[in-house]
């Protein structure tokens, strides 16, 4: 049996300015879009790191043959380690930097549709085509130009975000849009690797 225990403090890094929007998206370790800073010079630190490793080993034989079996535990107890964070709040989330996303994408779901004559006074999208569904796709335009592809994904998404009635309801956008964008802000894009175990057999001759 072989175990290893690793413990770390979290590194140092700078503050960005919590309310200069272009800084949103800066993550620990990088450099503030401004050139600005918020408090001390590397003032701020990650959350300690902890980790414990498990490799245990059986050696046999059968035969002439040698065999050995293992298995191979990494962060045994699933600990939690943080390893980047937001440089303006010092966390995992950042609302402002998320809402200036969501507006972003809802001001485009807006233009497209009105575009279109389906944007609702709810600010709905009504995507039903008098019941032609994708089929009603066909004259959809964006920025001019046919955009057919688009209606389709927009369809798509009311299907998988909403109801499925074939109205994009300002809450299905929303749910969609906080979708895309968990993709590179989800927990998982702040953490280590969780547990993970491998098993192997090796065969000596």
């Amino acid at each position: 049996m072989f175990a290893v225990f690793r413990f770390a403090s979290g590194a140092a890094f700078t503050r960005c300015p919590p309310t200069t929007p272009e800084d949103n998206a800066v993550f620990a370790g990088g450099t503030c879009n401004q050139g600005n800073s918020f408090g001390d010079y590397n003032g701020a630190r990650l959350p300690m790191t902890k980790q414990f490793d498990l490799r245990l080993t059986k050696g046999f034989g059968i035969g002439g043959l040698d065999f050995v079996a293992y298995s191979e535990v990494r962060n045994l107890f699933n600990f939690k380690n943080i390893n980047t964070v937001f440089a303006q709040t010092n966390d995992v989330v950042n609302t402002a930097e998320r809402d200036k996303n969501r507006a972003g994408n809802l001001s485009e779901f807006a233009n497209e549709a009105t575009s279109n004559g389906v944007f609702g006074t709810d600010q709905s999208i009504d995507l039903r085509f008098g019941g032609a569904g994708v089929a009603g796709c066909g004259n959809w335009i964006k920025g001019g130009v046919s955009a057919t592809p688009n209606c389709v994904y927009l369809i798509r998404a009311e299907q998988r975000y909403g109801d499925g009635d074939g109205v994009f309801s300002l809450a299905e956008q929303t749910r969609a849009s906080d979708a895309l964008y968990y993709v590179a802000r989800g927990i998982n894009n702040f953490t280590n690797a969780p547990r993970s175990i491998r098993l192997g057999l090796e065969v000596n001759f």
